[in-house]
């Protein structure tokens, strides 16, 4: 299917008929939906093709699942429960989205590539009860990610040492991504040899820590249609998966590539997690 005015037809420019990915974005936000084919149009205008969408609660999830019928080779589906819907739950809503999201795995779990966005968030919005519902429900997710073989999209705040140890006791086999990885190279580090992949975006605070990264652990993504980069502006007025090539370019000098190989190495890196999640769903549990 070609949505209208998506970038679609045959006169296309050079960018337009490349095709890279977005490590992490919310396509399916009602303010991207709102004028998802100029958005689209866009993006494919600055080669950016393919979406790992990240997800963050039950209604989300139908959202996606919406996106994906009608663009099932470009969207890749995240479900999960986001920190900051975590922390609004209590016990008996906690445990009810918990089983939607189990139940939504068992119907729709062959197209789903990811469970996330899920994680912790230490940030100032948050309280001390909020963090003991976030870190269970992280903790669950886990659980289920391990079961499901599924990579997983994490979201973390001033939590890394939380949230590392979760990892480690959840011996995950598929790995996962850190979306707006922005961290010291010894947390990278760490992450990495649990099997992550860190996520950068167009914000100059992440540069120095990329180029510590090895090139087959970067990915690029934009967290369309949140965090706009600086001094850069759309006709939506939001963020825009266009703007992993502002990544890109932001990363010229730090990696010492070119803007599209680096934009290439990352839509590979992506394709490799999503194969290792593949993988490990075929090993017997």
């Amino acid at each position: 299917m070609c949505f209208k005015n998506a970038g679609c037809g045959r006169h296309r420019d050079r960018r337009a008929i490349m095709d890279f990915f977005d490590a992490h974005c919310h396509l399916q936000d009602k303010r991207l939906m709102a004028q998802l084919e100029a958005v689209l149009a866009r993006s494919s205008q600055a080669g950016i093709t393919r979406y790992l969408l990240g997800g963050t609660d039950p209604d989300d999830w139908k959202r996606q699942q919406e996106l994906q019928k009608n663009l099932p080779a470009r969207i890749f589906m995240s479900f999960g429960i986001h920190p900051w819907r975590a922390a609004g739950l209590d016990a008996l809503a906690a445990q009810k989205t918990i089983n939607a999201l189990e139940e939504a795995l068992t119907a729709h779990g062959r197209d789903v590539s990811a469970i996330g966005e899920t994680g912790i968030d230490k940030g100032p919005r948050m309280t001390n009860n909020s963090l003991k519902m976030q870190t269970l429900l992280f903790e669950r997710q886990l659980a289920i990610a391990r079961t499901a073989a599924k990579p997983v999209v994490l979201h973390v705040v001033r939590a890394h040492e939380e949230v590392l140890a979760a990892l480690k006791n959840a011996r995950l086999s598929a790995g996962g991504l850190v979306h707006a990885f922005a961290s010291n190279h010894d947390t990278a580090k760490k992450y990495m040899d649990l099997g992550f992949y860190l996520s950068f975006g167009a914000a100059s605070g992440q540069r120095s820590t990329a180029a510590l990264v090895p090139h087959d652990r970067v990915v690029l993504e934009s967290d369309a249609p949140d965090m706009l980069p600086r001094g850069h502006t759309t006709p939506s007025g939001l963020n825009e998966p266009s703007s992993v090539r502002l990544a890109a370019q932001a990363l010229t000098t730090t990696l010492n590539l070119p803007e599209d190989h680096i934009l290439a190495l990352s839509t590979r890196n992506i394709e490799q997690l999503l194969k290792s999640g593949a993988a490990a769903q075929a090993m017997p549990q």
